[in-house]
């Protein structure tokens, strides 16, 4: 079997060549060129232009939960048909940050025909693999620049077949995609939270779904173990609620401590304040993930010389993990003061609570 592809010469022409390539074949064609993996009618690179294929492509650019590396991603998609190879970014230095960053080649067993059941597929694939992947690097005729190396490949296994697509939801115009899924957990509920479900005798079946979709909804954002803001109007809108309906169920899991607020400092609005999970909601989480604790969602990074703008609030608490071992802020409020701009308003009471923060939620 042959599979089409785009090279590009550079990311700014539309205009592009059309290649049918066998699985060996792409190993060499990637590394020398700027290229989708689709063919485009007319070879001109437009979202409405991209045809069907059998290959989807993930862009890892982000520090994995639990620390994984490269070669243990690697080595958890081997039995799949694939290709792993690594970026121009790799171990470089990007916003204060070095890690592995590198593209996954996966090929399908199903043909894939339009960009939403793409995106399905990239979700699928990331969520079963646990993957931090770059979710605005999804759409069908994305471009990628021609990777530096090849790290593994296997053309002798099985085509990655999805399961259950409409487990699997997205929202296009979602704000803060990077830390945030639109997608429902498919495992089974903990008793507390089924109790919870079907607390009121007078709920209709279409309430209860409704009620377990937040569950589930919840279950599946990882990044609620450290923490994360709850856009609450985009958030309702994937649920198909009524805002005041979600802010009441957050509430309650507030008041059962299933849920704890780290900062109300995003103010008012989809970014309303910042949440992390607590309590029996806490240890399901931990166990469902297969986590020790939790400083392995944000490991011990390597500290930036600069925060953008912007920034500053995620970045201090997550770069506070570093300091984790240390009893007080001494070290880290030192770090601080060498990072430009750290003396503009709420910086250092940011950093301040950034470390309380983040000693209150590490299991020690």
């Amino acid at each position: 079997m042959k599979y089409d592809f785009t090279s590009f010469l550079n990311e700014t022409l539309v205009k592009g060549k059309s290649h049918k390539l066998t699985q060996v074949q792409i190993l060499d064609f990637i590394i020398n060129n700027n290229y989708s993996a689709v063919k485009f009618s007319r070879n001109r690179r437009l979202k409405k232009n991209a045809q069907r294929t059998n290959v989807i492509v993930l862009d890892i650019d982000d520090i994995q939960l639990n620390n994984k590396s490269l070669i243990d991603v690697g080595e958890s998609i081997s039995h799949l048909n694939h290709i792993v190879a690594t970026t121009r970014s790799h171990q470089q230095d990007k916003h204060g940050i070095i890690c592995d960053r590198y593209r996954i080649i996966i090929f399908t067993k199903d043909e894939v025909i339009s960009g939403n059941q793409y995106k399905d597929y990239i979700y699928s694939f990331g969520n079963k693999f646990s993957l931090n992947f770059d979710k605005k690097a999804v759409d069908i005729g994305r471009l990628y620049f021609k990777s530096q190396k090849i790290v593994s490949f296997n053309f002798q296994g099985k085509n990655f077949e999805i399961i259950e697509t409409n487990k699997t939801l997205i929202i296009d115009n979602a704000k803060d995609e990077q830390k945030f899924e639109y997608r429902l957990a498919n495992c089974e509920i903990p008793s507390f939270l089924s109790q919870w479900i079907t607390k009121f005798n007078n709920l209709g079946k279409y309430k209860i779904q409704k009620r377990e979709k937040f569950v589930r909804f919840l279950i599946a954002q990882k990044y609620l173990l450290v923490r994360n803001p709850i856009p609450q109007e985009t958030v309702a809108e994937f649920l198909n609620i009524e805002r005041i309906t979600l802010s009441s169920w957050i509430k309650e899991f507030e008041k059962y401590k299933w849920l704890r607020i780290v900062s109300n400092e995003y103010g008012k609005g989809w970014k309303s304040k910042d949440y992390a999970v607590n309590g029996d909601l806490l240890n399901f989480m931990m166990a469902h993930y297969h986590l020790e604790n939790k400083r392995d969602c944000f490991p011990q990074l390597q500290l930036p010389t600069a925060i953008k703008d912007g920034e500053w609030h995620n970045d201090l608490y997550h770069f506070s993990f570093y300091f984790s071992a240390d009893s007080d802020n001494t070290r880290f409020l030192d770090w601080i003061k060498t990072l430009p701009g750290w003396d503009k308003k709420t910086r250092y009471a940011q950093a301040v609570n950034a470390f309380l923060g983040m000693k209150e939620q590490s299991l020690t």
